[in-house]
């Protein structure tokens, strides 16, 4: 659904826009596309609602150049104006989120490329998530980057799960289903349980996470 807004251009943090007006500009993009998203998603109601929170400056960390040539990439890629927009955003600001490696402990060959490849910046969450943006004890929110060609491995939590795809397109895999593509603007909904994988093949991957219930489980890789 195209907003019919026109997209600020992206500018890195500077003097002249303070990182805390772009931080409050991202969440705005974020809660603009959350707004028209389809009202049949499960607990979508919460997580609009959480968005409305109090806000507060994060604790940068993570961030490196890899990180930031994929968010730059990504915006060409995002295929309506709000998801546009926030695309731009996050790679205007992507420096102050605080990023980090999903499942760091973990040595096999196919989660050090995922290490390599993909980041996550806690955006929403519980008291004890810090260095987010927003405090919530209803819903958590991720926004990721995957990289061309990353495959992020089949794995499982509690917690129901619902993603969007800002720009570029990935393919999704539930169980052990065939993967298939979901385009930019595409919503997902894993409910709790939901064994899924990603993969990227030659388009960079911008995406929000969202966690609506059981906020402190673990994501466990599955290995069949």
């Amino acid at each position: 659904m195209s907003s019919g807004r026109r997209s600020p251009p992206a500018s890195r943090c500077n003097t002249t826009t303070t990182a805390s007006s772009l931080i409050d500009q991202l969440v705005d993009a974020i809660v603009a596309v959350v707004d028209v998203a389809p009202t049949s998603l499960p607990d979508i109601d919460r997580v609009q609602r959480s968005l409305r929170l109090p806000r507060q400056e994060p604790v940068a960390s993570g961030f490196n150049e890899q990180a930031a040539a994929r968010l730059d990439a990504a915006v060409a890629f995002a295929h309506n104006d709000d998801d546009r927009r926030l695309a731009r955003l996050a790679a205007a600001c992507g420096s102050k989120l605080p990023w980090f490696i999903a499942y760091a402990d973990h040595t096999e060959p196919d989660m050090v490329a995922l290490h390599e490849g993909y980041r996550v910046a806690a955006i929403m969450g519980p008291r004890h998530l810090s260095g987010t943006i927003i405090t919530s004890d209803e819903a958590s929110m991720y926004l990721s980057i995957q990289g061309p060609g990353v495959l992020y491995p089949s794995h499982v939590h509690k917690a129901p799960e619902l993603y969007h795809v800002i720009a570029g397109e990935g393919l999704w895999q539930r169980g052990d289903g065939e993967y298939t593509a979901q385009p930019p603007g595409a919503w997902i909904d894993h409910p709790t349980g939901t064994r899924h994988s990603m993969r990227t093949v030659d388009q960079p991957m911008l995406s929000l996470a969202i966690w609506t219930a059981d906020l402190d489980s673990i994501s466990e890789i599955v290995r069949t």
